[in-house]
């Protein structure tokens, strides 16, 4: 057996617990400003790649649509090289192009003001394949005699074309049928699309429309134009679609989101 050492045991200075302190916090340091620079590495990664998916998103969302665009107006020829419709609930005529998309420069600040699209086309699945007139039209009628009325429902809008779209077309809204026949009511007062108090010549082209003319069913008429905007808060845009036509509005029916902010980055 060894005697026990009588010597006192020695701790850390005072010295060396604040070195070995300092070393230990400037690790600590290190390791906080790798991790701090790595979370912004991720950050501005994932940032980009949410950027790209929303881009993807918008583009897609314009390829669909521009896919659709002139559906039921475009055969082999335009069938609508203008169309005459009435202000809603008025009696004034307009006259707008029956160009199936649009592109609208949106001036020189782009901030302020931007480029839009816009797309027309058939909102009906029978779109496609347009009504034949059975008796000619030469002046204007409430009632429309046509081959079918298969695919047409009430507050559908209509479109009447010349076959080889030499004339401009017009724009009603079909307000019901006639018993069993082949035909349909564009009956006024019963839609904002309709002239008020009879049918307004105005709205035809002259001589009307003949035997073996369209009817094109466009549903609810689908219009909507898509342009870039920007968040007056944030330096954010996002794609915008606004619906101009309300889904069969003239029938009382309105859409319940005309406006919808789609993508944002």
């Amino acid at each position: 057996m060894h005697p026990l050492s009588n010597q006192r045991q020695r701790g850390f200075s005072l010295v060396e617990l604040m070195v070995g302190m300092t070393i230990g916090l400037i690790v600590v340091l290190i390791i906080t400003q790798t991790l701090s620079v790595s979370e912004g590495y991720r950050r501005t990664t994932t940032s980009g790649s949410d950027a790209q998916i929303n881009g993807l998103v918008a583009l897609r969302a314009l390829e669909a649509e521009v896919r659709m665009a002139g559906y039921g107006t475009q055969n082999s020829a335009n069938l609508c090289p203008t169309i005459n419709s009435l202000l809603p609930g008025t009696s004034t005529v307009t006259s707008s192009t029956g160009m199936p998309i649009k592109l609208v420069d949106g001036g020189t600040s782009a901030l302020l003001y931007s480029d839009t699209i816009e797309m027309v086309y058939s909102g009906s699945d029978f779109g496609g394949a347009g009504l034949r007139i059975t008796q000619a039209m030469p002046t204007p009628s409430n009632v429309t005699k046509v081959n079918t009325v298969n695919g047409l429902k009430t507050c559908d809008f209509v479109l009447y074309a010349s076959k080889d779209g030499s004339k401009a077309c017009t724009m009603l809204q079909v307000t019901g049928f006639n018993g069993n026949n082949p035909q349909f009511l564009t009956g006024s007062g019963q839609s904002n699309y309709n002239p008020p108090g009879g049918f307004n010549g105005a709205l035809f082209p002259p001589g009307g429309y003949d035997t073996n003319d369209i009817i094109i069913n466009m549903g609810s008429f689908v219009d909507k134009r898509f342009s870039v905007n920007k968040t007056a808060s944030k330096d954010e845009y996002f794609l915008r679609v606004t619906n101009l036509m309300s889904a069969n509005s003239g029938c009382g029916i309105q859409d319940p989101n005309p406006q919808l902010d789609m993508v944002s980055n």
